[in-house]
């Protein structure tokens, strides 16, 4: 079969057809040689099965490369299309774009669900941290990534960790303790965050690391209880918006002195929990704040 004349056409089902043929003959073979007679039947069946493992690594090296050359003209097509390199799913076409010198081509490969991890972990090394920040946040980076990336240098790249699902817990228990109170944050709000962690998150002097906490759903109630005397008008308001909020908490709250915490807690669905009709407290409430 004259392999370079297949490769040189236009439509590549003749190379495609005869290696599912090749494929085909090479079982037969198989079969064959477990059910060989005799030793000199057994080696002209090797000698045959040989021949077809040879013309079947040529024929995929062809394939192989047509393949390479047809991702290099789509990567070079779409590589101006942020919405299309985020939904490629060819991995040739995405290794491709992983090179490219623009470094807004390699954020839309690093975010992309359909991102090899290869092609992951050599972005997650790329000198530009919008790149960096992109693998971090994507939902398939492996565990191994991401606790490389919470040392990154760059605090959005490790907010970027502290806030992804996939993050185990120890990493968290390490980003708790950043010295920067963004990446503190996002630990505190991520759902997956260990109650003890919250605990400690919510005596953080900084009051943003509280908010976490306090719009955090796993948050425990003698937490949220803590909270909703915070000196921080913002975290009080955090634990009126919180769907975990018990009615007494939120009570407490609608007769808060800030304005918004107090029309936070009256309009939190666990307000009325169990009441028919609106309390004397929420009325109040409600006049107070529209007549300012």
């Amino acid at each position: 079969m004259n392999f370079e004349s297949i490769e040189n056409q236009e439509n590549n089902n003749a190379i495609i057809e005869e290696t599912l043929k090749t494929r085909e003959e090479l079982d037969l073979k198989l079969a064959e040689l477990n059910n060989a007679s005799n030793e000199e039947e057994q080696q002209n069946i090797l000698r045959e099965i040989n021949e077809l493992k040879e013309s079947l690594k040529e024929m995929n090296e062809i394939l192989k490369k047509e393949l390479i050359k047809r991702a290099k003209k789509k990567a070079e097509e779409i590589r101006g299309d942020k919405e299309a390199i985020q939904k490629e799913d060819s991995t040739y076409v995405l290794r491709e774009l992983s090179e490219d010198e623009k470094y807004y081509v390699r954020c839309g490969v690093a975010e992309n669900p359909n991102t090899p991890i290869e092609v992951l972990k050599k972005l997650s090394k790329d000198k530009d941290s919008s790149v960096r920040y992109r693998v971090a946040e994507n939902p398939n980076t492996p565990i191994e990534i991401l606790r490389k990336l919470s040392e990154d240098e760059s605090r959005d790249v490790r907010c970027e960790v502290a806030e992804n699902p996939n993050t185990p817990i120890e990493v968290l228990k390490k980003l708790s303790k950043d010295k920067d109170s963004s990446v503190r944050y996002r630990v505190a709000e991520n759902p997956n965050t260990p109650i003890e962690i919250l605990r400690k998150l919510s005596e953080d002097e900084d009051d943003v690391v509280r908010c976490g906490v306090a719009e955090n759903p796993n948050t425990p109630i003698d937490i949220l209880k803590k909270l909703s005397e915070d000196e921080d008008d913002v975290v009080r308001c955090e634990v009126a918006e919180n769907p975990n909020t018990p009615i007494d908490i939120l009570k407490k709250l609608s007769e808060d002195e800030d304005d918004i915490v107090r029309c936070e807690a009256v309009h939190n669905p666990s307000y009325f929990s169990g009441e028919k009709y609106p309390s004397d407290n929420l009325l109040k409430s409600i006049r107070k704040f529209l007549n300012k």
